[in-house]
């Protein structure tokens, strides 16, 4: 029971540590993960149908629980290091990049150490987690242990689904959010940058006049990349033509004066980069 116990604490904290803002470490929660009550509950009814639970399913497991603990991760830091979400489909094509730039920038050693200590951390957690299904496959062939984890395990799994329907339930266990919703959400992400767009968005109504200023100055200054492509790209500069004609008849009409530059920015994706 003692080794039942520290395995499901394992499985759970590791779907449901937060992050330590504005750092990459994380903490601990007394969060829950319905994703872990529902392994248990196909855990429990896999050894119920085939009398056991067979090693290769274990092995494959652990592998899927790597992958979601690596997920995990990736959600709760990117927004505290890089301000934002992760979004697969625009950060994957600077990955080629991002491993130039650390091949120029680090020692050759350091950069064996990042493989080597990634492969090492990779393997000790995938034990870890091999280790902890295993003993609860090992608890579901004992009926009263299958049945206390299988009645956990479903009372956990429809207060999940309370929460989730009835918006006046008490938030009373706290989940995490499942990460196979993480997941499921770049995907989406993925869909819909390779469908693209050929239309924008209205633009919001702005209906302020600016008379609260009382005649002081105004700057307006774009931070990032914007308006280069406005003239760099032939595409978008044709576009853009007579929209920029317009705009420049109307300040020279309302006897004003305006000056465009370029600057040559430091970097390219704001804090991402």
């Amino acid at each position: 029971w003692i080794a039942l116990a520290f395995a499901l604490v394992l499985l759970n904290a590791s779907l449901t540590f937060r992050n330590v803002w504005p750092t990459p470490a994380i903490h601990w929660t007394n969060d829950l993960s319905v994703e872990l009550a529902v392994c248990v509950l196909l855990l429990g009814l896999a050894s119920r149908r085939a009398n056991g639970i067979p090693a290769w399913l274990l092995s494959g497991l652990a592998a899927i629980w790597v992958l979601l603990t690596v997920g995990r991760y990736a959600d709760v830091t990117a927004p505290a290091i890089y301000g934002r979400e992760v979004n697969i489909y625009w950060d994957s094509r600077h990955a080629g990049a991002v491993v130039a730039m650390m091949a120029e920038a680090l020692p050759v050693w350091v950069l064996v150490a990042l493989v080597v200590g990634l492969l090492v951390v990779s393997f000790v957690a995938y034990r870890g987690l091999r280790w902890a299904l295993g003993r609860i496959a090992d608890a579901m062939g004992h009926p009263a242990e299958r049945t206390a984890l299988t009645a956990v395990a479903s009372a956990i799994c429809l207060i999940f689904a309370g929460q989730q329907v009835l918006t006046s339930a008490p938030a009373v266990p706290a989940f995490a959010t499942p990460v196979t919703e993480s997941y499921a959400h770049q995907v989406k992400l993925f869909i819909t940058g390779l469908s693209g767009t050929t239309t924008i968005p209205p633009a919001r109504p702005i209906n302020a006049d600016l008379s609260g200023i009382a005649g002081a100055d105004v700057f307006v200054v774009f931070v990032e990349s914007y308006g280069a492509v406005a003239y760099d790209n032939a595409t978008v500069a044709g576009v853009l033509e007579p929209a920029r004609a317009r705009l420049a008849a109307d300040i020279a009409d309302s006897q004003r004066q305006v000056v465009s530059g370029f600057v040559t920015s430091p970097t390219f994706g704001g804090s991402s980069w």
